[in-house]
Order: structure tokens, then C-alpha cells, then sequence
């Protein structure tokens, strides 16, 4: 019986029709149309309130509960981000902060994840990636792969470019193939 892999996505942008959104959406194309079964499920990061640590402890939000259960009960991420001067946007580092705790056994923990962007300008928000990234080492989670940049993005969806189209669904499969056979170090004792 084959394995079902069940990844969460979450795109750091809430605008409808957010590069980052349709990058996911080509990449849960891709995960759908695998041989092993790869089952995407979106986060709606819209819906966390700003995160506040006496919430945390006294009454934590019912929207923050189901996220950490998604994010716990998933074998890895796939998140997408723009970049807002130079960094990832301000909802997603939210999500991060309520999904980082607790400290050491959040749903964060141990788990594997891929970073993509994708921009209009040349940078293909390749600074807010990077830090993403960090943010994703320090909260416990494990960065895999190589990060995928999309730079000038809004001509993939604009032109029918089926070449560079094919390539960015040749780097997102390599993408999923890598999270897909992650192996995440456990902490020795």
C-alpha cells in the first residue's frame, strides 16, 4: 500500500491573485499529479489573530488551535512568500510566531520545509526567502532543498511561455521530490 504524504501550503501573500498564491497553485498541481499519493491542503493564514503570548497561555484562539493541528499533523510545508522590504510579509511571520510555540515542541518542530517566492522585479524576493528561511531554523522547522526564486513572475501568467513554464514545473518537481524524501535529523539525547 503506498504512503500518503500530506503537506501544507501556506502563501505569505492574502491577495487574491498573489503570485505567490498561483506559484503554489502550480506547485499543488504537480503534488496531485504524482504517482505517490501527495495530498496538498492550503493554511489560511488570513484568519490568525496578531499573536499575543498572554493569548498564548490564558486562551488560545480557536484559529490558531486548528492551524497547529494542520501543521502537526502534516509531513511537511511549502511556503510561499513575497518580499515586503526585504523581508517576509507581516501575516506570515505572524502564523510563524503562534506556530512556533511552544519553544522546542511546537508544530514547527522537526518538520521539513520548502521555500518558494515569486516576484515582479528582478529579485524574485530572494532576501525575504532567505531570511524565511532562518526564521523556519531558529522556530525548529528544517529548511530542505535549494530555495526557488521566481523572478519577474508576472509574465508566466500573463504570455503562454511554455518553456519557461515547463522549466518552473521541472524545479517545482524536484522541489516536491526532495521534501517528499526528506529525512530530518532527530535531536540526540
Amino acid at each position: 500500500m503506498a504512503m500518503t504524504h500530506h503537506l501544507v501550503l501556506v502563501s505569505g501573500s492574502i491577495r487574491r491573485n498573489s503570485l505567490n498564491r498561483r506559484l503554489l497553485s502550480v506547485f499543488e498541481s504537480i503534488a496531485k499529479s504524482q504517482p505517490d499519493a501527495v495530498r496538498p491542503a492550503y493554511l489560511d493564514i488570513s484568519r490568525l489573530p496578531f499573536y499575543d503570548a498572554d493569548r498564548e497561555t490564558e486562551n488560545v484562539p480557536a484559529e490558531v488551535i486548528e492551524a497547529r493541528r494542520t501543521v502537526t499533523s502534516c509531513d511537511g510545508l511549502v511556503i510561499a512568500t513575497p518580499e515586503y522590504n526585504g523581508a517576509p510579509s507581516g501575516i506570515l511571520q505572524n502564523a510563524l510566531d503562534w506556530l512556533s510555540r511552544p519553544w522546542g515542541d511546537s508544530p514547527l518542530t522537526g518538520k521539513p520545509a520548502v521555500t518558494l517566492s515569486a516576484s515582479p522585479g528582478e529579485g524574485g524576493a530572494r532576501c525575504a526567502q532567505d531570511r524565511l528561511r532562518h526564521i523556519l531554523s531558529r522556530s525548529g522547522a528544517h529548511p530542505v532543498g535549494e530555495p526557488l526564486a521566481v523572478p519577474c513572475a508576472d509574465w508566466l501568467w500573463d504570455l503562454e511561455l511554455t518553456d519557461s513554464r515547463s522549466l518552473l514545473a521541472g524545479r517545482l518537481t524536484v522541489l516536491l521530490e526532495t521534501l517528499l524524501s526528506a529525512r530530518v535529523p532527530t535531536p540526540s539525547n
